[in-house]
């Protein structure tokens, strides 16, 4: 009987400490204030942090890559709205990449215009509100430029 209470008690005594004091093993946060990758917050060691861990997005699953950036020219769906990188100029779309800047009738062709020939008045192939307008007109140009249309 003595032999166990030599070896037991030195373990109940390191499960009491180890344990004791009001912890809650079970809380659920195991974090211990780590990174967590998806929680939103740039945590240190990680590259980035989009709110979720899927790939194929912004950010890599492990948090560890930034797929795209405002700027590159590639619209990050979960993260911008739109990215000309320049191509149009910075002017159409915000420094941020979340709205468009540039508006119907500039004459600069862009999302989600179907046409823009510099004009807001419609039967001329492009309408007032940027779309073709179809019938005998046939209308070309490319994005970031005039749309002309003719009959």
């Amino acid at each position: 009987m003595n032999v166990l209470r030599v070896y037991f008690a030195p373990l109940l005594l390191i499960a009491m400490l180890g344990f004791g004091c009001g912890t809650d093993v079970d809380s659920g946060d195991m974090n211990m204030g780590g990174p967590v990758c998806g929680d939103g917050n740039i945590d240190e060691g990680e590259a980035c942090d989009d709110g979720n861990t899927q790939s194929g997005d912004y950010c890599s699953s492990t948090c560890t890559k930034v797929i795209g950036s405002c700027g590159d020219g590639r619209i990050q769906f979960s993260e911008e709205a739109c990215d000309n990188g320049g191509s149009c100029g910075d002017q159409y779309c915000s420094a941020d990449c979340l709205t468009f800047t540039g508006v119907c009738g500039d004459g600069i062709k862009q999302t989600p215009e179907g046409c823009d020939d510099g004009n807001l008045v419609s039967s001329d192939g492009c309408s007032d509100a940027c779309t073709l307008e179809g019938g005998a007109w046939t209308c070309s140009g490319s994005a970031c430029g005039p749309t002309v249309c003719s009959m």
